[in-house]
């Protein structure tokens, strides 16, 4: 569904490719600890230290894997994935790398007062599992905030530019992050442009909204207004916004604890007429109607028009600027595929991370199992356990009179004469007692020998 500010539709979230991998995973915690490699060489490693001059790189690249072995330096883990990066104050000089997006379960990630700088990667809107932290405060970073910070819609505080070198506009995909409660802050910057009306949305908003010592301008938006459960710091101070402060936000303030609108703005000053804008004397003209926007539906991505998706991609939404690869264990095999499916019973797609739509574009990338069955993801393929074997539809129990003693068998086998089995049956049991034997092999039971008969050796 499309939220709308002032009857217009926002745009839909989209998805930012990852990037390409050049490797092939080959262990458990590989692909962050490539991640948190090209992290660490980016940003001088080797130097990280803290104010007093201790070396805080401690245990770094050790370990294969950084959820093993000895704790990485700010590096914390569940279940066996990295989750959260707290390198607060320790001395990180350089960049961003774009490998960061491949740490796809981080939840928290906090960077404050380093001395970072260049501009934030498009990738970071693969880390979708945030929500408490990302922290840039007090850093030299550059250039504009990224529109796939819009895909980061757990998070629910702390989104921090403060106190960096950035610049430009505040992307409108600030709207789509709902969940924020608290800590917005984009302050001491050199950000221009209005604020985006879709700030509206985030109507859980509830203290620290600051904006302040910036170049933001134009009228402050009505729609600030809905945030009426907002308490604390609503700072829009030092800027260039103009016009009359809106009614619906001025109420805010008897609610808030520190309210700066005015201070350092041009409130109550009419807004210039910018360029693109008519002058309020010009003289009457015709004026045609506004055609209806149209917008790419399922299974296409705008790009100059509506584009169908190519095979082993897909896109669900309406308005999307591009089409995701197909997930692990699915292929989508017609162009303007709206999702896409899963492997057929028995095959699997080994491209786990889901990034290669090469891989994704036909019933072939769908590989048979040799032996065993495909895993639950349908990414790869297990042995199935002690009395069972492998099924069209999965491990299926062996049948009563069969058996499987190990997990690499992969068709059970019936019981030789003289032994029996219930179904599921690792062994088969010798036939005892007044049941001497069975009549042939796979029996269900043991039976008696009929009258004038015996049994020998050979049953």
């Amino acid at each position: 569904d499309r939220l709308c500010v002032d009857g217009n539709p926002t745009t839909t979230p989209t998805t930012t490719p990852m990037p390409t991998l050049t490797f092939k995973p080959t262990f458990p915690g590989d692909l962050e600890y490539r991640a948190l490699s090209a992290f660490y060489t980016a940003t001088n490693g080797e130097s990280w230290e803290s104010y007093s001059g201790t070396a805080m790189n401690i245990n770094w690249l050790s370990s294969e894997d950084p959820c093993s072995g000895d704790s990485w330096y700010g590096v914390g883990c569940a279940s066996g994935e990295v989750v959260e990066l707290d390198l607060d104050s320790i001395s990180l000089d350089g960049t961003f790398p774009t490998e960061i997006g491949y740490l796809a379960s981080l939840t928290s990630g906090v960077f404050k007062y380093n001395t970072l700088t260049g501009t934030l990667p498009t990738e970071i809107g693969q880390l979708t599992d945030l929500n408490s932290n990302l922290w840039f405060y007090s850093n030299a970073i550059s250039g504009t905030v990224p529109s796939e910070i819009g895909q980061l819609t757990a998070l629910n505080s702390e989104l921090d530019f403060m106190d960096n070198a950035m610049s430009g506009t505040m992307p409108s995909e600030i709207g789509q992050l709902m969940a924020m409660t608290s800590k917005l802050q984009f302050g001491t910057n050199d950000f221009t442009g209005k604020l985006p009306t879709q700030l509206g949305h985030l109507t859980d908003m509830k203290d620290i909204f600051r904006v302040a010592n910036n170049r933001f301008s134009r009228a402050i938006p009505s729609q600030l207004g809905r945030w009426t459960k907002f308490t604390f710091v609503f700072d829009l101070s030092a800027n260039d916004f103009c016009d009359a402060v809106p009614t619906e936000v001025q109420a805010l303030s008897s609610n808030v604890v520190q309210f700066e609108v005015t201070t350092g703005n041009k409130i109550d000053e009419e807004c210039p007429i910018l360029e693109t804008e008519p002058p309020t004397t010009s003289p009457t003209v015709t004026v045609l109607p506004t055609p209806s926007p149209t917008y790419c539906g399922p299974g296409y991505f705008e790009d100059q028009g509506c584009t169908l998706c190519p095979k082993g991609r897909f896109n669900g939404f309406d308005s999307a600027s591009l089409c995701a690869v197909c997930g692990p264990g699915q292929v989508a095999t017609q162009e303007g595929s709206s999702s896409c499916e899963l492997c057929p019973s028995g095959r699997y797609n080994d491209d786990v991370y889901g990034i290669d739509a090469w891989r994704h574009d036909s019933i072939d990338d769908c590989v048979q199992c040799a032996q065993g069955v495909p895993n639950q993801q349908q990414t790869g393929c297990e042995m199935c356990g002690a009395g069972t074997q492998a099924g069209s539809d999965g491990c299926e129990a062996c049948d009563e009179g069969k058996y499987a003693d190990s997990a690499s068998v992969v068709t059970c086998k019936a019981c030789e004469v003289g032994k029996s089995s219930n179904s599921s049956a690792a062994t088969c049991e010798p036939c005892a007692g007044l049941a001497l034997t069975t009549r042939g092999e796979g029996a269900a039971s043991c039976d008696s020998c009929e009258r004038d008969y015996y049994m020998n050796e050979d049953g």
